[in-house]
């Protein structure tokens, strides 16, 4: 519709008249957590795995996120698994200048 400004557009860019003036940060999905959060977590059933790794760009309904206290003292049922991928870098995309390339 002409006239009606895009809401996801008007809170990121600060619009509605500054009553948004940044996007909100993510916060700790735990209860009574007020914390930013600092990493996601994830999981699957078929494989009784659990993942925590960095903050997802986007939330998802079937993801968690977390701060940081909360990701650390993280405990898995017995019989699952903990994938901590918070440490894991990305391997570096050769021919892209990358100094590891040449």
């Amino acid at each position: 519709m002409v006239g009606v400004p895009d809401p996801v557009a008007a809170i990121t860019e600060g619009g509605f008249g500054g009553r948004y003036p940044a996007p909100m940060a993510r916060r700790c999905a735990r209860p009574d957590c007020a914390e930013v959060a600092s990493t996601t977590l994830a999981y699957e059933y078929a494989t009784s795995t659990v993942w925590i790794g960095p903050l997802a760009e986007e939330s998802h309904p079937m993801r968690h996120d977390l701060c940081e206290r909360h990701a650390d003292r993280l405990r898995v049922p017995q019989g699952w698994q903990l994938r901590d991928r918070r440490d894991v870098l990305p391997l570096p995309l050769f021919g892209r200048g990358d100094a590891l390339a040449s």
